[in-house]
């Protein structure tokens, strides 16, 4: 949920009058890698950064006010993407609303209201039936479906959890693992990947997701 890549809609406030065709142009020119710096009052410490803008549309305008969608990298400031816009611009802007409308393989229109949901668990104290209650709880296992996917035997299952340090050949066909070679720790023989950041989950070949962690090793030493 924190890796995964997000979308919002939201609305702009321009300072000045915009033509549509630069508002356009400029929306293209953000899209891409940008540099960001953290509002002031953020959790984060402040310093410069790199933020991907896989996209933004425009959806519609009102004078001045501008409603857009954007899908952007985890992380991303939308405010200050609304601010930045508008010093590029060369008006100012600012941010008036927003609403995400995903986060990692979840949309909003996979959302349910609360008292949907309090009706199926009532339905099912009364009943015994689960079936509502089924149709608006999704598997623990797509909370994963967004990262790298490392498939487990079922012979090594049992081992994952308990001592796993050892038994590079456990885990059976990686997907999407580091692709940088291991090297040796000082003072140890395990190998790890160097500089990777990779977050798998781990599957067994049938049956339900078993976890995520980071990997320790390259593709090449998990076979």
């Amino acid at each position: 949920m924190l890796v995964g890549d997000k979308e919002y809609v939201g609305v702009m406030e321009l300072h000045q009058d915009v033509p549509d065709d630069r508002l356009q142009q400029m929306f293209r020119r953000f899209v891409g890698p940008i540099y960001q710096m953290p509002p002031l009052r953020s959790a984060v410490k402040r310093e410069l950064r790199v933020r991907t803008i896989h996209g933004l549309e425009l959806l519609e305008r009102d004078g001045r006010l501008v409603l857009f969608r954007t899908r952007c990298e985890s992380g991303t400031y939308i405010r200050t993407l609304a601010n930045d816009l508008g010093e590029a611009l060369g008006v100012g802007g600012h941010l008036t609303d927003l609403r995400r409308t995903r986060s990692g393989p979840f949309g909003e229109a996979m959302a349910h209201p609360l008292t949907d949901l309090q009706d199926a668990v009532a339905d099912w104290r009364e009943t015994g039936s689960d079936h509502a209650l089924r149709s608006l709880i999704l598997p623990m296992e797509r909370l994963l479906t967004h990262l790298p996917k490392i498939v487990l035997k079922d012979t090594a299952v049992d081992a994952i959890p308990h001592d796993s340090r050892g038994r590079v050949h456990g885990p059976g066909s990686p997907q999407g693992g580091p692709r940088r070679a291991p090297h040796r720790q000082r003072g140890g023989s395990r190998p790890r990947a160097r500089g990777t950041h990779t977050v798998p989950g781990g599957f067994r070949q049938e049956g339900p997701g078993r976890g995520y962690g980071k990997s320790s090793y390259g593709t090449q030493h998990i076979s």
